[in-house]
């Protein structure tokens, strides 16, 4: 969740303390076209980071993307703190956004792969409360960023929070869906019933890759009681076999050739009228969330209050 803080934590940086970071970041006053650039790095680099993020993550693993992104946050983090140039802010900027396409890629897609099928809503959820609250965070320490040179600690904050994830990162487990797509299966059981606290039955005889009828799966447990194995375990193989099953169900979606999963797409958007009025319910709402001028308030609240009087902007 580190990645995911970090873009809301980012996002917001550079809103509170502008003024000083405008005085003191480079060897003259960055005026106002050349900051409103400098903003505009963070989504540009952004949209870049969520464009090839992906694909990098099915061929190198969901670990190793995120632990990339947490190097970029560093690199990001080193060159905002150390900055004297317009340049250096402008490419630390764009770092930042890298990572931050990467970390709303890769973290998302992880977390969906790791978390039991009944909880991946609730976690989806949790990454935007996670958002959310790394803005309002940025903001209130923004009050301590406005005094020179505290504005280069808050640069270097990200790159600190991501030198701790990379030190824990050998705990960091594989996404069971990526290893599975790799044809590593007893790897993905392996990480699975670790994810389900059943690490110390590794030993256990290989799962099935079939998923036992209901019905039989009754006089399996009251096998299972008599052997002297609690149930709970049984009912915990079951749901890991029925993970790997929609797995496995997704891996023969995804192979689908892509040209003919667009034309299907549209295809159905142009015919059928559920698919069309879903699909124009989503553009609406990503557009309205665009068009409302949000981003401006993360970015420029604080000159905005200002221009329209308000003496304390921080508490505005």
């Amino acid at each position: 969740l580190v990645g995911v803080f970090l873009m809301g934590y980012n996002t917001s940086l550079f809103n509170v303390p502008d003024k000083t970071i405008r005085a003191h970041a480079a060897h003259s006053y960055i005026d106002d076209i050349a900051w409103q650039v400098v903003n505009s790095m963070l989504p540009i680099g952004a949209l870049c980071g969520a464009a090839f993020s992906g694909t990098l993550a099915d061929k190198f693993g969901r670990k190793k993307m995120i632990m990339l992104s947490s190097v970029i946050n560093i690199v990001a983090s080193l060159v905002l703190a150390t900055s004297y140039y317009l340049t250096q802010l402008l490419f630390g900027r764009f770092l930042t956004g890298i990572a931050s396409g990467v970390s709303t890629v890769v973290c998302s897609a992880y977390l969906n792969e790791i978390s039991p099928i009944q909880l991946r809503g609730a976690i989806g959820t949790l990454l935007q409360v996670m958002v959310t609250a790394a803005i309002a965070l940025s903001e209130v320490l923004g009050k301590l960023w406005i005094v020179h040179p505290n504005w280069r600690y808050g640069f270097a904050l990200p790159g600190m929070l991501c030198i701790v994830q990379l030190s824990a990162s050998n705990t960091l487990l594989e996404s069971p869906k990526w290893l599975k797509q790799r044809k590593q299966t007893q790897a993905a059981v392996h990480v699975l019933r670790k994810l389900r606290g059943l690490q110390t039955f590794a030993s256990k005889s290989d799962i099935p890759m079939q998923l036992k009828r209901h019905s039989a799966a009754s006089e399996l447990d009251r096998d299972h009681m008599r052997s002297g194995v609690d149930p709970d375990f049984v009912s915990i193989d079951q749901e890991i076999e029925e993970q790997l099953l929609a797995f496995s169900d997704d891996d023969e979606n995804e192979s689908d050739d892509s040209n003919n999963a667009t034309r299907s797409l549209w295809k159905g958007v142009c015919e059928q009228k559920v698919i069309a009025r879903i699909f124009a319910l989503s553009v609406a709402i990503h557009m309205l969330q665009q068009l409302s001028g949000i981003n401006a308030v993360f970015y420029y609240s604080n000159a905005i209050l200002e221009s329209v009087g308000v003496r304390n902007t921080y508490l505005g």
